[in-house]
């Protein structure tokens, strides 16, 4: 499965920039010149990240998550993740790209269930 997300030449060398992914916001940003893509909601409440420096703080609780998605501080759990896409480039567009590996759940589902199951359209 592959999902444009944003043009690269759009993302900043410093900072970040908000973007959308099937209907839910993501923030991307560049790691050592290479874009990096995670869900815009901490995993300790769902409040909206920034990037600050080497780290993604939520706004609300001031969680900090370091730029591999690793908790550094709550109150998120200290085992929680920042959401990761994995990306590529493709075309000068940093796009989203999975494949699920042989046998795992999901693993033959369509694209367009999973787009549907990821914008909340189905349980």
């Amino acid at each position: 499965m592959e999902e444009p997300i944003i043009k690269l030449e759009e993302v900043p060398d410093e900072g970040s920039v908000a973007a959308n992914f099937f209907g839910r916001p993501v923030i991307v940003t560049k790691v050592e010149g290479r874009p990096r893509a995670f869900l815009d909601s901490c995993p300790h409440f769902g409040g909206p990240l920034e990037r600050q420096g080497d780290a993604l703080v939520c706004a609300w609780h001031l969680a900090e998550f370091g730029l591999d998605g690793r908790c550094r501080r709550g109150p998120a759990r200290a085992d929680s993740r920042a959401v990761v896409l994995p990306t590529r480039v493709l075309g000068g567009v940093v796009t989203y790209t999975y494949t699920a590996p042989e046998g795992a759940p999901g693993a033959h589902e369509d694209d367009r269930d999973v787009a549907a199951r990821l914008a909340g359209d189905d349980c």
